[in-house]
Order: structure tokens, then C-alpha cells, then sequence
């Protein structure tokens, strides 16, 4: 096998390997899951969502254009996380040592199941962020790690990580410790993405709100903020990672980061101060939403799993140990894929009754809208109702398909049907 071969096996095999494990999931899961997810596709045609970011919004956006339903966006979505994780193991592998030294090989494929963990399957195989967040981040960061190698520019690297500014709201003091790391004046490439997100910001003002919820997830919070709640939250979060595996990458992750400092690898420090920033935005989430939910795990999971490969596989110089070590990757993955399933499955079973509902509608509201009495007291701090999946579920549109009540007045036409909750399922009925 030549050198380019050799170096493009694993980048390829991380590649499908995820990619397969996310389709999986899609095909597993035809009902989309999740309120950001809902509120995503009810604003397909918008490329500014709430207060959120646009990376992630631009695909489904886009999707959305070329005539795709919510599970092609998921599709697309899949792929650039599984390009994320390909990007994770190439970068593993350029810390751990040169390129043809066996155990940096190694490295690179300790971090392929990390790439099939369960909560970062599950969540980046629906309309969600943190795949694409990653992609850019895990993307930017092994292609700095070849510049600094002396193989490729510069500039990819900056701009890569500067975009991820535009896909989560963490990616701002990322790319503050990506510069700092930097050190170049050529870096400011990066700041393309935080300028570009407070010009969006402040000329396009508060982006298109699908439904009348509040989603200021800091609104009232020193109202709110209890420390015994907040540490019970903190509890159950570190049960959800006890299920999903995610303490073990918690404590490979800590050795293997000291390991790869002890040892001067490159760029260790960054990523430590990387996963500094992200506990740090998961505190913050824990007192905003006033609960702990799996996908808080997505992120500092795979910059965990990033320092465990990168200082682990080092370690691996015997044949024996490598194999030992791809013995225990292979249960891990064969863990991950059936924990990211059982996620995916019991989120999109939460809203069967609404995917019933669909089933029974006729398409279009037979003369006009569809008035709904929704389920409410859904989601994270009781807020949604199921007017939102609804329209996240669907290419229903509301005042025109349909007229939520609770919701403000619609000016559309009048309601020819009535979808009641009651009794645990909805009831249709014609109106006079």
C-alpha cells in the first residue's frame, strides 16, 4: 500500500464507518426528535432561526430549497458529522507522533468509536448542531495540526474554526483560545466567523420564531438559579453519562490528556482548554434549561475522546497491546451504536401522538386549516406544546394548514377540522 493510500485509510474508514452508524439511526427513526429540531424545520425557509446561529440552519435551509424532506436534511446533517469524526481521528493521529510511527496510527483509530458514542450519534442524526459544530472544530484543528507539520496552509485551519462562531455559541471563546494558541496576526482569518455573526445580529435583528415560545434560556435566571437543584441536575447528568459510557471517556480522557501534555504533543493544551470552555457553557446550560439532558454529553465527549486517543495510543507499540486495544474499540462501538439507537428510538417515541395525528389529516386540510387543541407542559422546562411538532413533523404551515390555540390570532382562513388532546391521543372532528 503507497504512503497516500495508507493515509487515507483511516480518514475513510472513521468516514463510513460513522456515516453508516448515523444513516442507521435516520432510517431507524423516520419521525424527527426534539424541540430545536422542530423549530428548525418549521423555519426551513429562513436562514436566521430564533437567536441561534446559522451554520447548522444552512443546510436544512438548503435542503429545504432543493425540495428535501426533514430526513434528507438529516441525512445531509449525518454526513457532515461523519466528516467531523474522520477529521477527529486524522487529528488524533497527527498528535500522537509522526505519521509513520505505528502507534500514532493507532491513536488515530482509538478515536473511530469515539465517533459512535452514543449521544453524539443520536443528536448529530437529527436537526441538530453539534455535528456540524464538531466537523468544523475537530476539521479545523487536525488541518492546523498539518500546517504546523509543514504539509498544508494555514488559512483552511483558521477559517474552518472561525465558522464554527457561526454554528454554536461556544465557537466564540473557542475561536478567543484558537488565537490565542495561534499567536500570528495571519490568524485573524478566524474572526471572520464572530464578525460575521454580530453584523447578522445586528442587521437582521431576531431571527423567524416558528412558534410564540420563549426560548431565553438565560431569562430570570438569578430568579431561578437554586444551588440544590443545580447540583442535583449536575447528579443526574453524571448518571446519563454513567449509562452512555460517557464517564469511562471522562477518565481515559484525563489520563490521556496528561499523558499528551507530559509529552509535549501538539496542541494537547488547546484542547484541554477547549474542554475547560465547554464544561463551563455545560454549567451554564444545566442553570439555564433547570435540567440535565444526554445531549450535554455530545461535545465534551468527543474532545475527551480526542485526548484519551491522543495520549493513549502512544502506549500501543506491541502488536499485542494494538490488538488488545482494537478488540475493546469494537465493543465500544457495538456499545455506542446500540446506546445512540435506544436514544434516537425513545426520543422519536415521544411524539407518536402527533405523527398519528398527521397520518389522519388529510394533505392539505381538506378547504382549510386544522385548529389545534395541542398537548402542552412538553419539553424542557414545560414550555413546548405539540403545535410545535406538529409543524416540525410535517410541511404543514401555521395559520395557513393550521391554527394552534393558545397561539396568537391567526389572520388566515377559518377551520374546517378540530384536533383535540384528550385522554392521552387527539380527537378529529369536522366543524360546522
Amino acid at each position: 500500500m503507497t504512503g497516500t493510500r495508507a493515509g487515507l485509510a483511516l480518514p475513510v474508514t472513521a468516514f463510513l464507518l460513522a456515516a453508516a452508524a448515523r444513516v442507521a439511526v435516520v432510517l431507524a427513526t423516520p419521525t424527527p426528535y426534539a424541540f430545536d429540531a422542530f423549530q428548525r424545520w418549521a423555519g426551513r425557509h429562513h436562514l436566521l432561526v430564533r437567536d441561534w446561529q446559522p451554520g447548522a440552519q444552512l443546510l436544512i435551509a438548503l435542503v429545504a430549497a432543493l425540495g428535501g424532506d426533514h430526513q434528507v436534511a438529516r441525512l445531509a446533517l449525518s454526513l457532515v458529522a461523519a466528516l467531523g469524526v474522520a477529521a477527529g481521528a486524522v487529528a488524533a493521529r497527527r498528535m500522537a507522533g509522526p505519521a509513520g510511527d505505528p502507534a500514532a496510527q493507532a491513536a488515530g483509530w482509538l478515536f473511530v468509536p469515539v465517533g459512535v458514542f452514543g449521544p453524539w450519534l443520536c443528536w448529530s442524526a437529527a436537526l441538530y448542531q453539534e455535528g456540524t459544530y464538531l466537523a468544523l472544530v475537530l476539521g479545523g484543528l487536525a488541518l492546523a495540526l498539518r500546517a504546523r507539520a509543514g504539509e498544508g496552509r494555514w488559512w483552511p485551519a483558521d477559517l474552518l474554526v472561525g465558522l464554527a462562531a457561526l454554528t454554536r455559541t461556544e465557537g466564540l471563546p473557542l475561536v478567543a483560545l484558537y488565537l490565542s494558541w495561534r499567536r500570528d496576526p495571519r490568524a485573524l482569518v478566524a474572526a471572520v466567523g464572530p464578525l460575521a455573526w454580530i453584523a447578522l445580529r445586528a442587521l437582521a435583528g431576531p431571527g423567524y420564531a416558528p412558534s410564540p415560545v420563549d426560548y431565553a434560556d438565560w431569562e430570570g435566571l438569578t430568579d431561578r438559579l437554586s444551588a440544590t437543584a443545580w447540583l442535583a441536575d449536575l447528579g443526574l447528568l453524571g448518571r446519563q453519562a454513567f449509562d452512555s459510557g460517557g464517564l469511562l471517556l471522562l477518565a481515559l480522557g484525563l489520563v490521556g490528556g496528561a499523558l499528551a501534555l507530559r509529552r509535549g504533543a501538539p496542541a494537547a493544551r488547546l484542547v484541554l482548554l477547549f474542554l475547560l470552555a465547554q464544561a463551563a457553557a455545560v454549567a451554564g446550560w444545566l442553570a439555564g434549561l433547570e435540567t440535565a439532558i444526554v445531549r450535554m454529553q455530545v461535545v465534551p465527549a468527543a474532545l475527551l475522546g480526542l485526548l484519551a486517543a491522543a495520549g493513549l495510543g502512544p502506549l500501543l507499540r506491541s502488536p499485542p497491546r494494538r490488538a488488545a486495544a482494537a478488540l475493546l474499540a469494537a465493543l465500544l462501538a457495538a456499545l455506542g451504536l446500540q446506546d445512540g439507537l435506544g436514544l434516537a428510538r425513545r426520543a422519536a417515541a415521544a411524539f407518536a401522538p402527533e405523527a398519528r395525528l398527521l397520518a389522519e389529516l388529510p394533505a392539505p386540510a381538506a378547504g382549510g386549516p386544522v385548529l389545534v387543541s395541542p398537548r402542552t407542559g412538553l419539553g424542557t422546562r414545560d414550555r413546548h406544546d405539540g403545535c410545535e411538532v406538529l409543524l416540525g413533523l410535517s410541511e404543514l404551515r401555521e395559520g395557513r394548514d393550521l391554527v394552534c390555540q393558545g397561539w396568537p390570532a391567526s389572520t388566515g382562513p377559518a377551520p374546517v377540522l378540530r384536533a383535540t388532546w384528550a385522554d392521552g391521543r387527539y380527537r378529529l372532528e369536522a366543524l360546522p
